[in-house]
C-alpha cells in the first residue's frame, strides 16, 4: 500500500516538476538521493536526503546538494533556499549551522515534531475553538515567527491544485483567550519523505504553553487527529511533552535568503568534508578520479 501511494505520488510529483529528485547509481545501485521542491511561494525546499555509508555515496549527495542550490536560478520568484533538520542527526544538522558561525540573515525556526498518535484519539470534545485566522492575529506571535508563518502561508503557483494551506486560529473554548495560529496544510500522502507537506504546522502565541494538555486538545480536533504535527518552538527543548504517547522529533527550519547561497555552498562544503575527511585518502582519489574521467 505505502509503495504504491508512493509510486503515485512520485510521478504526479514529477509531472509537475520534472527532475526534483536525483539519484546516484553504482553499479545499477542506488547509493544516494535528494528532492528539491518549493515548499512556499518563495521557499525552495531541499528534502529526503539519503545515503548508504560510503565514499561514493557521500561525494555524490554533495553533488546532488549543489544541484538543489543551484536550482534557486529556475525560480527567480523565490527567497529563500530552506532545509529541515533533526537535532540528533550531527551531520545533517551542519548543512545550514557551520561551526564557524551562522548564515548571515538567516531564519531560523526550532520546532518539536509530532508524526502520528500511537493511540486512538478520545472522542471528547476538545478545549480549543477553531476559527479562520484575521490577518492582524499574525502581529500576535513573535516577530520571527511572524516572517515564517507569512513565507509558509502562501502556497507556489505550480502547486496550487494540489496542495493547500488553511490558516487558522484555536482559541481556548472557555476563555476566549486564542492560543495558536495554525497553518493546516492538505498535500498528497508521501509528498515528501516526511510529509511536510501535509503537516500542519501550529504557531503558539506567547504565554501559550507547549504541553501534553495542548497536544491532547489539539489531537481532539477532527482535522488534527490523524494528521502529522509540528509546534513552532519560541526556543530549543521549550516544551513539556514527556507523558505524551507519540513519538516526538525536535527539529530546526533553516531558511538562506538568495544573498547568501554562496556562504550556504560553503557550510555545505564544511559539513560534507568533515565526513569524507573519515574515508580513507585512497579512496577519495579514486571518486576523484572517477568524476574527472567522466
Amino acid at each position: 500500500m505505502w509503495k504504491q501511494k508512493s509510486l503515485e505520488t512520485w510521478r504526479l510529483q514529477d509531472s509537475i516538476f520534472p527532475g526534483s529528485c536525483t539519484g546516484a547509481l553504482v553499479k545499477g545501485q542506488l547509493i544516494s538521493s535528494a528532492g528539491t521542491l518549493p515548499i512556499a511561494a518563495s521557499i525552495l525546499y531541499g528534502h529526503s536526503y539519503c545515503m548508504v555509508k560510503t565514499v561514493d555515496a557521500a561525494a555524490t549527495l554533495f553533488a546532488q546538494s549543489l544541484h538543489s542550490i543551484n536550482a534557486m536560478e529556475t525560480f527567480p520568484e523565490v527567497d529563500y533556499w530552506a532545509g529541515q533538520y533533526a537535532h540528533h542527526s550531527r551531520f545533517t544538522s551542519l548543512f545550514q549551522r557551520p561551526v564557524d558561525g551562522p548564515i548571515t540573515d538567516q531564519l531560523e525556526v526550532e520546532t518539536i515534531r509530532l508524526v502520528e498518535p500511537l493511540l486512538l484519539v478520545s472522542n471528547a470534545k476538545s478545549a480549543l475553538v477553531v476559527e479562520p485566522l484575521r490577518h492582524d492575529q499574525v502581529f500576535s506571535l513573535a516577530p520571527h515567527h511572524q516572517e515564517f508563518f507569512r513565507r509558509r502561508s502562501a502556497v507556489h503557483e505550480r502547486f496550487a491544485s494540489i496542495h493547500t494551506i488553511t490558516p487558522l486560529t484555536l482559541r481556548d473554548g472557555a476563555t476566549e483567550k486564542i492560543m495558536c495560529l495554525v497553518l493546516a496544510q492538505n498535500a498528497p500522502a508521501e509528498f515528501t519523505a516526511s510529509n511536510v507537506f501535509s503537516y500542519a504546522l501550529v504557531f503558539p502565541l506567547p504565554g501559550t504553553s507547549v504541553n501534553s494538555n495542548l497536544v491532547r486538545a489539539l489531537r481532539s480536533l477532527p482535522q488534527f487527529q490523524v494528521s502529522g504535527l509540528q509546534i513552532i518552538l519560541n526556543a530549543v527543548g521549550d516544551y513539556d511533552l514527556d507523558d505524551l504517547n507519540e513519538p516526538l522529533i525536535p527539529t530546526f527550519y533553516a531558511l538562506a535568503p538568495r544573498s547568501q547561497l554562496g556562504a550556504l555552498r560553503e557550510s555545505f562544503g564544511s559539513a560534507f568534508c568533515s565526513l569524507l575527511d573519515r574515508y580513507p585518502s585512497e579512496d577519495l582519489m579514486r571518486v576523484i578520479v572517477q568524476r574527472t574521467d567522466r
